[in-house]
């Protein structure tokens, strides 16, 4: 009979030290799945084209945390927002894109048609951004 309670006594705590060690091992696979898909994706496709740029006002300063959307057949490709520089980068595979560049008060941007050609690594494309009452909605101090 003591042999069972001891039998049962030691079967509860490796259940119990399984119990605890579970839920870490879970959260470790997970971490470790998640750092490698993240790392996946910063492999870039040899058919990638990187597109890049600036997104300045009319006043020719860079502008910062502009909306980039590129999307293809209506689909929704890539997102990415202008550094505060106003620079961006996306990466493309060939093909054609809509193009969006968005940021209030500016007025939004649209290339409805932007090709991105088979074999180019490096894209460049500017955007100027106008702002038709910026004046009437910007409150200068001392004016």
């Amino acid at each position: 009979m003591e042999q069972k309670v001891t039998i049962q006594m030691i079967s509860n705590a490796a259940r119990t030290s399984w119990q605890a060690i579970f839920p870490f091992s879970a959260l470790v696979v997970l971490l470790l799945f998640a750092y490698a898909t993240e790392h996946q994706a910063q492999i870039r496709d040899p058919q990638m084209t990187k597109l890049s740029g600036v997104v300045i006002d009319d006043h020719c300063a860079g502008l910062g945390r502009v909306e980039i959307t590129a999307k293809k057949n209506g689909k929704i490709i890539a997102r990415a927002k202008t550094e505060v520089d106003g620079k961006y980068e996306l990466d493309l595979m060939p093909g054609v894109y809509s193009l969006e560049f968005k940021l209030f008060p500016f007025i939004p941007f649209e290339v409805p048609r932007y090709v991105v050609p088979i074999g180019a690594k490096f894209w460049k494309l500017d955007v100027c951004l106008e702002c038709e009452d910026c004046g009437e909605r910007l409150y200068l101090p001392g004016t």
